[in-house]
């Protein structure tokens, strides 16, 4: 790549992510640095892409090959300070730290001194970030210790971050973390243009009073509660604060995934119900729910009634079951003439039950403008198993199963004329794993690789011609198809698989 011509080099180095920062690259590539807008440092491995039955691993070749397990963390800062010097002044629009540790202080004062026209942040937190918010419209922060609670956080981007729209924090502390901003907090300052704001990873249970204080809620039109304790409290009280004002959301995704057993009458998601109302046309919606608790009523009957207006829909109930009956599932695809991005829970036997996925796609195909299909299950049970061996998940049996399961999809789908602009198909839910998971994998480990299809046309010698998944990783799905908004919204993603 690097000894590619001028043009085509400051093309490409726009988008590289400068994996492990390795010195030669910073080297070879220094010259050409003043051209680049945005700069990706992975400060680690991503997770190894799956195996494909055909072309083998999915994942993209390395420009350098070299051992980054030897580098310390002092060793990648002190290049990645350097990195950071070689950028003409204010240059960078987007700056990404994709790591398990905070961004080092050297080098959030280089941030702040030379490159203060950042536009779009992502980072493990910092007490001083608010050292460079001031041009930053898109602010990605996640916790990675457990020293500063997130009403530090919530209260620095009310008091620096007045040009935000976009906020996320998320957090590696568990339901618990958050828990430290109590009812009755207050800020001064407001955030006039935030119109999107995700909280995951995290408890909000006492959040939404002081947040109130410094956010228009009826102003956001995105609002996300990812594996937040006390969603349901958070959500219940916006309701209720909203019915006279309105909300503008477009986009909510919202799980209930702590709430215990259902007690007393009305369905567990009832606390969505005000919000519904206040709504005016949501066209994104993401439910999530334990398999403690039943069916979701009140979605389903707002699905009924405005499902004509959602796009993307994503339903998750984290068992070992479909996340609908049949008969729900025929209300939601009869009642969502335009969705182009369905998530839906499985059975996971219905990868290798013909009967089974028949029966699914029937009804499916009631979605005539779907362009993604994100099908995810919890367990393997019945993956790779041998009658030999019924109780032993063989992971080389697995890649076969699911494209064959990708082959029925898109042929089956083809047979029945429906779904003519289904370009892609989701199967499983992404998982964090490292190189030495992958070959030292347990059996007793129930995570499954995500695979992803694009839709082809395969021809035979006869001039026949049958609808098949081509396997692609998952980043570069999301870079050549339109609608993959879808996988943000995957469960157990979090920070690292959006």
């Amino acid at each position: 790549m690097l000894t590619l011509p001028a043009d085509i080099q400051f093309m490409v180095l726009d988008y590289v992510g400068f994996v492990y920062m390795h010195p030669e690259v910073i080297r070879r590539a220094g010259a050409n640095l003043r051209h680049i807008k945005e700069l990706i440092i992975e400060d680690e491995p991503l997770p190894v892409e799956p195996v494909s039955t055909h072309v083998g691993s999915l994942a993209a070749s390395a420009v350098l090959e070299f051992d980054a397990a030897n580098d310390t963390p002092g060793q990648r800062n002190y290049v990645l300070c350097r990195i950071l010097q070689m950028f003409k002044l204010c240059v960078l629009r987007r700056f990404c730290f994709v790591s398990r540790r905070p961004l080092s202080q050297e080098a959030l004062d280089i941030l702040s001194e030379t490159q203060d026209q950042l536009e779009v942040l992502q980072t493990t937190a910092h007490p001083q970030l608010h050292q460079f918010l001031g041009q930053v419209r898109s602010l990605d922060v996640h916790v990675v210790e457990d020293e500063i609670d997130a009403g530090y956080y919530l209260k620095l981007i009310t008091e620096s971050g007045n040009h935000i729209r976009r906020f996320h924090l998320s957090a590696d502390m568990g339901a618990g973390y958050g828990s430290g901003l109590q009812t009755g907090a207050q800020w001064n300052r407001r955030m006039p243009n935030l119109r999107e704001l995700w909280l995951s990873q995290m408890g909000v249970k006492n959040l939404f009073d002081p947040l109130s204080t410094a956010i228009d809620f009826a102003a956001l039109t995105y609002l996300s509660l990812i594996q937040a304790a006390g969603a349901d409290t958070f959500v219940s009280a916006l309701g209720e604060a909203s019915q006279t004002t309105g909300l503008s959301l477009e986009h909510l995704a919202v799980e209930f995934l702590f709430m215990g057993r259902q007690r007393g009458a009305g369905p567990f998601d009832q606390c969505l119900r005000y919000m519904f109302e206040a709504c005016k046309a949501i066209k994104s919606l993401h439910v999530g729910w334990n398999p403690k608790l039943s069916s979701p009523e009140t979605t389903l009957k707002t699905i009924q009634k405005s499902g004509h207006h959602l796009e993307l829909l994503s339903l998750t109930n984290n068992a070992e079951a479909e996340a609908l009956t049949s008969t729900e599932l025929g209300i939601v695809c009869a009642n969502c003439p335009n969705l182009k991005q369905f998530g839906y829970a499985i059975h996971d036997g219905m990868i290798i039950d013909t009967l089974e996925l028949t029966q699914f796609l029937s009804t499916v195909s009631r979605l005539k403008n779907l362009r993604l299909l994100h099908t995810r299950f919890r367990s393997r049970r019945w993956l790779g198993i041998t009658e030999r061996e019924p109780d032993y998940c063989n992971p080389e049996l697995v890649a076969p199963e699911m494209q064959r399961f990708a082959n029925k999809i898109f042929g089956e789908l083809r047979r029945l004329s429906c779904c003519p602009m289904l370009d892609a198909l989701v199967v499983g839910s992404w998982q964090e794993r490292d190189s030495e998971d992958e070959m030292n994998l347990d059996n007793d480990d129930d995570r499954i690789d995500q695979f992803c299809f694009v839709r082809a046309v395969q021809r035979d010698d006869l001039n026949r011609t049958e609808a098949v998944g081509v396997p692609v990783s998952r980043a570069i799905l999301r870079q050549t198809q339109l609608y993959t908004d879808i996988l943000d919204l995957d469960p157990n993603a979090g920070y690292w698989g959006q």
